[in-house]
C-alpha cells in the first residue's frame, strides 16, 4: 500500500515536509538506549529515553534539564 502526502509541516529549519496519510513507526536498535535523544524538528521538543515496567518509552526534556546536559550550545549554535 502506497502512503500518499497529505499536508505540509514547516521545520525549525525553515524546511517544509509531506505528512502522510497513515503513521509509521521508527525503531531504534542500541545496547546503550540512555546515550539517544529524539529531537522534533517541527516543534523543537527533545525527548529522551526512560524504562517503564513494559517497556522504552520517550519522555520531553525540559529546558532546565537541557541546560544542565550542555546540549543547548551544541544543538542551537
Amino acid at each position: 500500500m502506497e502512503r500518499g502526502p497529505v499536508c505540509v509541516r514547516k521545520l525549525t529549519t525553515g524546511e517544509q515536509v509531506s505528512e502522510l496519510d497513515t503513521a509509521v513507526t521508527l525503531t531504534i536498535k542500541t545496547k546503550c538506549p540512555a546515550k539517544w535523544l529524539l529531537f522534533d524538528m517541527e516543534t523543537g521538543e527533545i525527548y529522551s529515553p526512560y524504562n517503564t515496567t513494559e517497556k522504552l518509552q520517550w519522555k520531553k526534556v525540559d529546558q532546565d534539564q537541557l541546560s544542565l546536559l550542555n546540549l543547548k550550545k551544541t544543538l542551537f549554535k
